[in-house]
């Protein structure tokens, strides 16, 4: 649950800081926008975007890569925001603001400790985003496209058999994984009717070749 995460780590941010409030915004490059993904005790002036160019301190301290801070005058919020930097990308901004003491060096470099940790959960669940969004549309793939997919380990053991492959073999899947794929599938081409030993799947797993559609 990277939301519960985010928010522990707002807290002890809170807490470590002395803050009133706490944001967490994070870059979305479809809409090349800052875009608040978590807040803690957040004020209603508080924007759920944040444009790249603009003079907001979230913006500049994502468009620096450097810790930018504001001191407000009277009972205003002081503020400090820094980026969220993984390796060369800038992943995204933390924002905190409090009254009172305006923010120093010391608390930048708390606020970059928190930003340091935060970076590799920030990446980490962009990556699985990522990974699961495409196993979604390999299996979407895999469940409803007309040919036959097997697909089995170095082994020759299938661990995979899609819809299409039983229309075709009249074997069930629960029938078909585990067991090797020569017992499913016999292959016939021109090593077979030549009378080779070894055939094309033995091929492709022994040597990493491709074997063409008109060889098989």
């Amino acid at each position: 649950n990277v939301s519960s995460i985010y928010q522990k780590y707002l807290s002890k941010t809170i807490t470590l800081l002395e803050s009133s409030s706490v944001i967490l915004y994070l870059y979305s490059p479809s809409k090349q926008l800052l875009v608040q993904d978590q807040a803690t005790n957040q004020s209603p002036s508080d924007t759920l975007t944040v444009e790249l160019g603009s003079k907001h301190l979230a913006a500049l301290a994502f468009t620096s890569r450097q810790p930018v801070s504001i001191t407000g005058e009277g009972d205003k919020l002081n503020g400090l925001a820094l980026p969220i930097t993984h390796h060369s990308k800038t992943l995204g901004v933390l924002l905190v603001g409090r009254t009172g003491a305006p923010y120093g060096e010391h608390e930048a470099q708390l606020l970059r400790m928190v930003a340091t940790r935060l970076a590799v959960l920030v990446e980490n669940a962009s990556l699985y985003h990522d990974v699961n969004a495409r196993r979604e549309r390999w299996e979407a793939v895999f469940r409803f496209t007309e040919e036959g997919i097997v697909v089995f380990d170095r082994t020759g053991t299938i661990v995979g058999f899609n819809p299409a492959c039983t229309q075709i073999t009249q074997y069930h899947s629960s029938e078909a994984i585990g067991k090797q794929f020569s017992k499913i599938i016999r292959t016939v081409g021109t090593d077979t009717i030549s009378g080779t030993n070894i055939g094309p799947i033995e091929r492709v797993l022994e040597e990493g070749i491709t074997v063409a559609k008109s060889e098989q």
